[in-house]
């Protein structure tokens, strides 16, 4: 029956007809051994075969299939997998057409996109090339003025200034427990992060897109699916293929990864960590050896059993439980009798956890020593920011007047001072956000935390080479950006040459790539410009280097392009 469906029902069509005849010719199966009621209503479509299979399995406890279950027959997937390998649907593949006028109309929402592009793609590299500039300068006074300290006591002469602590122990003061589960580590625990992943289908799609007569365009999608745990949620319900939309979860679960820090983390004897140090603490290891055999859910609704791999694991149905792998052994009466508990193959639905933590043990901090604002007897920290010093310079005293006074500032404190004032704010929208932004998370500072221990000189050059790639991230996805944006004002003109017969793709390729050249050229110069005028302000040497740089890449592009033509 499968083949003869397949050769004659068409592939557009037999997605979800085919299923629910090749469904119910298995219930039609089951009818002649089984002769019920309920599985005739199946093969006359009045009753889904799923159903019909429900009530035939109550009934249905002896002979052939005596002792097994029937959630082969309950899951769509399965019960399809006893037909030929022929009888399983193939990727779900979609046509739509773009019409010349309507790919006209989407070429001037480039065009508008283009232009937001290179409005913006200016105040990144702006803000960007400021940000390297001011950190360059702060590492320099940094190496100039660090004290390395130790941590049995708090020095008062230390305080507001910028101090190096090495290789001191970190401690967990107090519990950590996860907020989903009820974990808790009563002690050697600095932060506890749990990775919930559920067993879903996922969807893939894969686009082409061919050029027709007349300027149109023909896009063909196809979307093909796979098994696989993922610690994202993927709603299925929006799926081309109707009979894949079957991805669940246990209720109430949030899916993905969540941190929970310990209140309080001790370091050494005299000092405390704060909350943005503790955060870069990222020395996890697997928890599993310190939990128990079995984690449930705050609410109690789902019970996730260990297993040997790591993981705790919740199965929704009864099929995932049996198998040949580890076993594991749990209590389950007062006298303690093992039952013992099988994984195999994981069904759609199914749910499993990961642990990871973060014991004591030695670091190193590099920030601004602080007194506690609670009055305590240990001392914290803050960072060590840029600072105004004047012509001729200020006294120590109100040099760390001032450097606890940026120090305490918050984000967003920081990115109200950085907008522009008054009505300038109103007029340059771009520059005053992208300003904005880069103030609140991308402040030049020291305050950092290291697994370990780590003398002055090294935590300088890992704080400067994770600021450099900082810096290069942000450098390319301005000019990205600008790229882009001069590439999408030329869009129209693309769509237009594309509707001249014959020759119009041809010329629009042809066009597209010299316009893809002069696009390339402009980006290096403004670009460069912008760099340029950013480090004259700071570092007028390195400026005069990036010119010469820039201008020794555009004369070779140029050289280059003259030697092709």
């Amino acid at each position: 029956l499968a083949q003869v469906l397949r050769s004659c029902v068409p592939v557009s069509f037999s997605s979800g007809v085919f299923r629910r005849i090749a469904g119910m010719a298995l219930a039609a199966r089951q009818m002649a051994r089984l002769r019920l009621p309920a599985l005739l209503l199946a093969v006359c479509g009045l009753l889904s075969p799923a159903a019909a299979l429900g009530a035939a399995q109550v009934r249905h406890t002896k002979g052939a299939h005596a002792g097994k279950e029937f959630h082969d027959f309950l899951a769509p997937e399965a019960a399809l997998g006893h037909l030929h390998e022929a009888a399983r649907a193939p990727p779900v593949t979609t046509r739509t057409t773009t019409s010349w006028f309507q790919q006209m109309s989407d070429s001037m929402v480039q065009f508008v996109i283009g232009i937001v592009l290179i409005v913006f793609s200016l105040p990144v590299l702006w803000a960007n090339e400021s940000r390297n500039a001011r950190m360059e300068t702060l590492l320099s006074l940094a190496a100039s003025q660090v004290r390395t300290v130790g941590g049995k006591r708090a020095q008062p002469e230390n305080r507001n200034w910028l101090v190096h602590v090495q290789g001191e122990p970190m401690r967990a003061a107090a519990a950590t427990a996860d907020p989903r589960f009820n974990v808790t580590m009563a002690s050697n625990c600095v932060r506890l992060r749990s990775d919930v992943q559920v067993f879903q289908v996922i969807e893939h799609e894969q686009t082409e897109e061919r050029d027709r007569l007349g300027g149109g365009k023909e896009k063909i999608t196809t979307y093909t699916y796979t098994q696989e745990w993922s610690s994202s949620w993927n709603d299925s319900s929006g799926y081309s293929d109707v009979d894949k939309r079957v991805n669940t979860k246990p209720d109430g679960m949030d899916v993905g990864p969540k941190t929970q820090d310990c209140s309080r983390v001790e370091y050494g004897g005299c000092f405390l960590l704060p909350q943005a140090l503790v955060e870069q603490c990222e020395a996890f290891q697997s928890a599993s050896s310190a939990l128990g055999e079995s984690v449930s859910l705050k609410d109690g609704k789902a019970e996730f059993r260990k297993q040997s791999d790591g993981f705790y694991y919740y199965a929704c149905a009864a099929s995932s439980y049996t198998g040949t792998t580890t076993p594991v052994t749990t209590a389950t009466t007062a006298t303690t009798t093992p039952v013992t508990t099988t994984y195999s193959s994981p069904g759609v639905g199914d749910a499993r956890v990961k642990f990871d933590y973060v014991p004591n043990g030695p670091a190193t901090v590099m920030a601004l020593q602080a007194a506690a604002k609670d009055g305590g007897d240990r001392d914290s920290f803050l960072p060590y920011r840029l600072i105004s010093r004047g012509l001729f310079g200020v006294s120590q005293e109100e040099e760390k007047r001032r450097l606890r006074f940026e120090g305490e500032k918050s984000h967003d404190q920081l990115a109200s001072e950085a907008k522009c004032p008054g009505i300038l704010s109103c007029l340059c929208c771009a520059c005053n956000l992208v300003a904005m932004c880069f103030a609140a998370a991308l402040t030049p500072e020291v305050h950092r935390f290291f697994t370990g221990s780590l003398n002055a000189k090294a935590c300088l050059e890992v704080i400067n080479s994770r600021g450099r790639a900082l810096t290069w991230g942000c450098r390319l996805a301005g000019w990205l950006m600008m790229f882009v944006g001069f590439y999408s004002l030329f869009s129209p003109f693309l769509t237009l040459i594309q509707v001249l017969p014959f020759i119009g793709p041809f010329l629009s390729q042809l066009a597209g790539g010299l316009i893809w050249f002069l696009c390339l050229v402009s980006t290096i110069l403004l670009a460069s410009l912008v760099i340029i005028v950013a480090y004259l302000l700071f570092h007028p040497l390195t400026a005069l280097l990036y010119a010469l740089v820039a201008g020794a890449v555009v004369g070779g592009l140029c050289a280059l392009a003259s030697l092709v033509h």
